[in-house]
């Protein structure tokens, strides 16, 4: 068969690993593929590549945030082709009844896509969802061992991006977490498991894309990379030992309280350049609200831990949990300040299912998505407020805080260089002036040593 898989354009760019990995998937099985992934290229028609490439399957990947732009990409292939649409990604995986909110689409999948070739062909299988005459749902696709999983497979153009640097290559080596933070959607993609692969395995991938594709730059994009410290050493130790040298990034960051001397000095050694640690907040009576299980101190110690063997290290913190407001805004700020660190802090997002979202039904407003410009932007996206902090709050404070922990790329937004420091400036003016002459010197500095430095992944002797 024919098949093409779709990631729509979104807002924070970069490449679908979901695709990738279905990709493979098709290819192994003998199937021609075509991955058209709108985060890294916009140079190409949806209809004039269908109609050229006249597949049996197109295959969509859908989020919240690409929702409409999946539905318009549906519309398009419907238009010129006879295939047959089908729609996955975090959208069906939340909640499958969101198959409703989809145009044009013949079916939807849920779960885990290992079988995907097989799924195309049997809707009576598990992971199915579709109307016929009422919404009928399979169950849920599940996959136990990602051991199993070859590893990703993309085109000539995204392997050339990952070489470039341009985007670093995403990499799972674990999927899901067994905690409930309030705000997290991950329970609802995983079921609050967590499965890891082993360490052997892991290297394999590192090895094939250094000898094939000539990539040497990752971003570790597990939900719980450490909940297993023992297994995140041996593989780190591992990673020592390659005949070749990598550098990293932990894009979801470690919890805080997996952080030790030894794995500290292993992630320095190995070439993490950049360590997050999901703070979310610092004010005692909101941060035992978020529900991580993980004390104010033991955060600390952490991020000393990391400090200590020179890890470029930072806070996740988020804007608008439950009861927050100025004031506890204000003591997270303090925290931040006394250790030292940047910062990154984000709008809350009421997901569908979360904790959170029900909170802000009962005790908030739910506001209209909108298009924007992503949430590492200066045009993030605002999906509820509260009467302790409206939207006009939180976007000020989204400024504010982020401009006060040195974080000044999250108040630029556009496509061009220029375009981003006016947004940056003009932001800053109105929500921040006096950190102004502080920012000048940022942008001298990002000048000179380019993105390392305004994503806080300069590297630091040892």
């Amino acid at each position: 068969m024919k098949i093409a898989l779709i990631s729509p354009k979104h807002s924070l760019n970069g490449v679908n690993i979901g695709l990738g990995y279905l990709n493979r998937q098709l290819c192994d099985c003998g199937h021609k593929t075509l991955l058209l992934d709108f985060g890294v290229t916009n140079n190409i028609s949806v209809s004039d590549a269908i109609s050229k490439f006249r597949p049996d399957y197109v295959l969509v990947s859908v989020s919240e945030f690409t929702l409409k732009e999946a539905n318009t990409i549906s519309r398009e292939v419907r238009h010129v082709s006879k295939c047959i649409i089908v729609a996955g990604g975090p959208l069906l995986n939340m909640d499958y009844h969101n198959f409703l909110r989809l145009d044009s689409f013949d079916f939807g999948i849920v779960g885990d896509g290992r079988n995907i070739s097989a799924m195309l062909k049997d809707l009576t299988l598990p992971g199915h969802v579709y109307v016929k005459g009422k919404l009928v749902f399979t169950g849920k696709a599940e996959g136990e061992s990602i051991d199993s999983l070859a590893a990703p497979l993309y085109n000539e153009e995204i392997y050339g991006t990952f070489r470039s640097r341009k985007f670093s290559y995403i990499m799972m080596t674990s999927r899901g977490c067994p905690y409930h933070c309030i705000f997290c959607p991950n329970p609802l993609l995983s079921g609050k498991k967590w499965i890891a692969r082993s360490p052997e395995n892991v290297i394999e991938e590192i090895r094939s894309l250094h000898f094939n594709h000539g990539i040497d730059t990752f971003n570790i994009m597990d939900d719980n990379f450490s909940l297993d410290k023992t297994r995140a050493k041996v593989l780190l130790k591992k990673v020592l030992q390659l005949p070749f040298k990598v550098r990293y990034i932990l894009g979801n960051g470690l919890r805080a309280d997996t952080i030790d001397d030894e794995l500290a000095e292993l992630l320095k050694v190995t070439g993490c350049l950049r360590v997050p640690i999901g703070v979310e907040n610092a004010d005692p009576k909101i941060h035992k609200l978020v529900e991580k299980g993980v004390s104010l101190k033991i955060v600390e110690k952490a991020i000393i831990t990391l400090k200590k063997h020179r890890l470029n290290t930072e806070a996740f913190m988020i804007i608008g949990l439950i009861n927050e407001d100025k004031s506890s805004l204000l003591r997270s700020l303090e925290f931040i300040k006394n250790m030292n660190i940047t910062a990154r802090w984000y709008i809350a997002m009421p997901m569908p299912g979360t904790v959170f979202y029900e909170w802000v039904k009962a005790n908030g407003k739910l506001l209209p998505f909108k298009d924007n410009a992503g949430t590492w932007s200066g045009d993030p996206p605002v999906l509820f407020e509260t009467d302790k902090l409206g939207k006009k709050e939180l976007l000020h404070y989204f400024y504010y805080l982020n401009s006060e922990s040195g974080n000044y790329f999250f108040l630029s937004t556009g496509s061009s260089m220029m375009m981003r420091l006016v947004t940056a400036l003009k932001n800053l003016a109105v929500h921040n002036p006096a950190r102004m002459p502080s920012f000048f010197v940022w942008c001298i500095l990002a000048g000179i040593y380019g993105k390392d430095f305004v994503f806080n992944q300069l590297e630091q002797a040892s």
